[in-house]
């Protein structure tokens, strides 16, 4: 088995392989892997647009960004306005959200403790 590097190494290498494809043709992915010593089958996937594990959000996070950032906006409208943003308002507020985002409008019901893990992610919203 080859050693590539720590994931670090390998996604930089990755990244300045990707920076210094040209973009006017089709790569050879498997002599580039070779050249950059790199794994062909991650710069394959990298190269059709997938993201990387480290950068990719955990298998438990419900709201995409665009999703958490309304939520958040939600959150400041009510310090705006003088009203507190209780828990159980966080919760309905968040599955609706989801619901508007659900192909069918009904997305599955959030965790029990989904909101405590939401307030321990984002303090400064708590």
């Amino acid at each position: 088995m080859v050693y590539y590097g720590s994931y670090a190494e390998i996604k930089s290498r990755i990244s300045q392989c990707l920076q210094n494809l040209p973009a006017d043709k089709k790569p050879n992915i498997s002599a580039l892997a070779r050249e950059w010593h790199i794994p062909r089958s991650r710069l394959e996937a990298r190269y059709q647009g997938r993201i990387s594990r480290q950068d990719r959000p955990g298998p438990s996070q419900r709201l995409n960004p665009i999703q958490e950032m309304a939520l958040k906006l939600y959150i400041q409208h009510c310090d705006t306005i003088g009203v507190p943003c209780l828990v159980p308002q966080l919760i309905h507020t968040a599955q609706r959200i989801l619901d508007i985002d659900a192909p069918d409008g009904s997305a599955p019901q959030l965790g029990y403790n989904w909101a405590t893990r939401w307030i321990q992610r984002n303090p400064d919203y708590r």
